[in-house]
């Protein structure tokens, strides 16, 4: 028998994957956090316990790890499958079944969802409060999470909205304007210049809108169905602006927590390494050679593994004068930034003076020099 979790709650499946047991979470999105941050404690909920009640000397197959854990210590039959690429596939069909059983609308369940990442990401902040490390490490993971609800819905709201006025979306070509237009003028009839111009928009796009307005070959809908379409994309442009707020809000952790980490890479990509090396105690343990390769531990085993080359950046690749360099510096300009970023860890962490500014007049000045250095001639293999 196979064990899941999922975010409509536990369901047993026999080895076809058809569902044998199930205990369904409440539709409240503050409960099925709390179920998901014990599980992460590796911490058996009543929820859990009642339903291992039933199959308890029963093999147990699972593939989240916390959950094995948690059935090991109650001395029950587990076995914790690691190939699970196929098996999924399988979870999708489960979970989809259940969203329309529970749910019937995937944009229902998409809300709760949301709702629930959200909940638990200030479960999980509340709990590290005491440590402004980890708060940066959910901070940015809950940006993560927002963009890819952001992506679900405003793919959603592309399709639906694209049955009546298909041509605005391609001619902005842009996610978060598309939906604030949406929001405040759903109508074509609307689309006047003195409406557009509100939106920043050049005279330009304004002047194609205005024309694809008139010549759409969109379908007529009733008022009530773009009302609701605008609904969506009221959502998508409040989600636009949390994320702003996250931003803004991460930005000032960075500068309080690690001010010279912040001075050389900026709040997300500084954010993203604290995460990747598990808090800023950890990343102030680090050698430089290893900073370099955060974020790219796949490249780096197939080094290992199959003797591939190896990873010159992971997630510094983010980093401007690495992205914008050209392809022979890149690798220089990262390991300059590795090393700088191992020296700014560990002024933060043990609270030592700020020299953020002093790293980052170096690093411009090295790199300027390493864009100086003439290309590698490239040895033919004989």
């Amino acid at each position: 028998m196979y064990l899941f979790l999922t975010p409509l709650g536990y369901a047993m499946t026999d080895d076809e994957f058809k569902i044998v047991e199930k205990i369904l979470f409440p539709k409240i999105p503050s409960e099925v956090a709390k179920e998901y941050l014990m599980i992460e404690k590796k911490q058996a909920s009543d929820t859990l316990n009642k339903l291992l009640q039933r199959v308890s000397r029963k093999e147990i197959k699972v593939i989240n790890s916390n959950l094995f854990e948690i059935l090991k210590e109650k001395k029950m039959n587990v076995y914790l499958v690691e190939r699970v690429d196929e098996i999924l596939v399988k979870l999708k069909e489960i979970q989809n079944d259940l969203v329309k059983e529970i749910f019937g609308l995937e944009k229902e369940y998409i809300n709760f969802l949301k709702e629930t990442l959200t909940e638990l990401a200030r479960l999980k902040i509340r709990e590290e409060q005491q440590n402004k490390d980890k708060i940066i490490i959910q901070t940015i993971e809950s940006i993560d999470e927002l963009d890819k609800v952001i992506n679900i819905l405003v793919s959603r709201l592309n399709e639906w909205y694209g049955l009546y006025f298909p041509e605005l979306y391609k001619i902005l070509n842009d996610n978060e304007q598309f939906a604030r237009i949406v929001s405040k003028i759903p109508f074509k009839e609307e689309m006047s210049e003195e409406n557009l111009k509100a939106f920043g928009i050049g005279e330009e796009k304004i002047k194609k809108i205005i024309d694809a307005s008139k010549t759409s070959i969109g379908a007529d809908l009733p008022e009530e169905d773009i009302l609701k379409i605008r609904n969506l994309a009221i959502l998508v442009k409040d989600m636009y602006e949390r994320r702003k707020e996250l931003e803004n809000y991460l930005e000032e952790l960075m500068k309080e927590v690690a001010p010279n980490i912040y001075a050389i890479t900026g709040a997300t990509i500084g954010a993203r390494i604290i995460t990747k090396a598990a808090g800023l105690k950890r990343l102030s343990e680090l050698p430089a050679s290893t900073i370099q390769v955060l974020g790219a531990e796949k490249a780096l085993f197939k080094h290992l593994k199959y003797g591939a080359k190896p990873p010159k950046h992971g997630i510094l690749f983010q980093h401007p004068l690495v992205h914008s360099a050209p392809k022979a510096h890149r690798g220089k300009i990262a390991r300059l930034l590795a090393n700088k970023i191992a020296l700014a860890a560990r002024l933060d962490y043990y609270g030592q003076r700020e020299m953020g500014e002093l790293l980052r007049k170096e690093i411009m000045s090295k790199v300027e020099e390493i864009k100086k250095l003439p290309p590698k001639k490239k040895v033919k293999k004989r």
